[in-house]
């Protein structure tokens, strides 16, 4: 202890053999930002399940960091949550504005969507927006392209589309 907090640390707390949370999840958005997409998908949805799992302790939300038992440990301690918020919105459901315009690259794999359907809601220009791709043909990563977008059941150019209300894109084969 004479070295100071460095060395002050007994195995499994902290700095010494811990899982952070939110360096798994900048780990993961640098798997997706180089197209790794499997295995960030395996990634975050590992953390999700160990966070959900009863025998982690936690309440809702994913912990500062994880015990090598897999506790959670500072459930309100953590930057964790807005950086899988970030990882969601801007890799999975690919949501990112490229000079203030609205872009869409979803890297969304077949287990993501239900009945077809993968959705997300986030706020863009200001207006709470749900965003619904359609994998009608169940593809997989890399094996679809979106074929048109919808709002209010009408094609449009998201480009050039002032978007304040909900949308639909849907997804063909490449």
């Amino acid at each position: 202890m004479d070295m100071g907090r460095a060395f002050g640390f007994s195995y499994n707390h902290k700095e010494n053999g811990a899982v952070f949370s939110h360096m798994a999840i900048m780990y993961v958005y640098g798997l997706y930002n180089y197209n790794l997409v499997q295995l960030g998908n395996e990634g975050y949805k590992s953390l999700i399940m160990r966070a959900i799992h009863p025998d982690a302790h936690t309440v809702l939300g994913i912990p500062e960091y994880f015990t090598d038992k897999g506790v959670g440990k500072y459930l309100y301690l953590t930057g964790s949550a807005s950086w899988l918020l970030k990882l969601l919105q801007e890799q999975v459901f690919g949501i990112t504005f490229y000079y203030g315009k609205l872009t869409l690259n979803p890297k969304l794999v077949r287990e993501d969507f239900i009945n077809h359907r993968a959705s997300i809601q986030t706020f863009i220009h200001g207006k709470l927006i749900k965003i619904t791709y359609i994998n009608l043909k169940n593809l997989d990563y890399g094996a679809y392209k979106i074929d048109k977008v919808l709002y209010q059941g009408q094609p449009i150019n998201i480009e050039h589309t002032k978007i304040e209300g909900d949308i639909e894109v849907y997804l063909d084969e490449l």
